[in-house]
């Protein structure tokens, strides 16, 4: 469990390190469409909006791949916060039709965070298990955006037993560059 628990950090860590460069993305962004993240947790709409931001990063470093990254207002407590890694992928594997599927193409986490000084979730963490998926549904080449659909089954590693939940959503006009 220390040794999971140790991997989730590490990879939220990079998340954050990594999704510094977003504010640059967005101001060289050509389009007015807004970026835009929905998503569903057991049945529940979570809200991305009032403040939140979502966007996308390609990954150059260890893991490479494409960032889809939602965050609630951090003013709002509990803050969501969504992180969605497809693995190995460049602008070019963006096809409308285009599936991943399983851990081995993505990783998907969903933390819930609740205090605004704790360094760690007080709520919890939800990350993918092998049912794993994504769809893209849109792609606009010319405004370099996609948009999609995806869904998995989170496991709540450090509850005793083992609790999941049911995630699914939706991508809208996701930058990339």
């Amino acid at each position: 469990m220390k040794n999971l628990l140790g991997k989730v950090l590490i990879f939220s860590l990079f998340i954050v390190v990594t999704g510094c460069s977003k504010l640059d993305d967005k101001l060289t962004k050509d389009t007015n469409e807004e970026e835009l993240v929905q998503l569903n947790n057991n049945g529940e709409k979570v809200n991305f909006e009032d403040g939140g931001s979502s966007g996308g990063n390609f990954n150059n470093g260890n893991p490479q791949g494409f960032i889809i990254h939602a965050t609630g207002n951090v003013n709002n407590f509990p803050i969501p916060d969504l992180v969605i890694l497809i693995y190995d992928v460049t602008s070019k594997d963006f096809i409308v039709g285009a599936e991943f599927k399983g851990t081995e193409e993505l990783n998907m986490e969903f933390i819930l965070y609740n205090k605004e000084t704790d360094l760690e979730p007080s709520e919890y963490i939800a990350q993918s298990k092998d049912d794993a998926y994504l769809k893209i549904t849109e792609v606009d080449h010319e405004n370099k955006t996609i948009s999609g659909i995806f869904s998995f089954t989170g496991f709540l590693d450090w509850y005793e037993g083992g609790e999941t939940r049911s995630f699914d959503g939706a991508f809208t006009n996701i930058y990339y560059k």
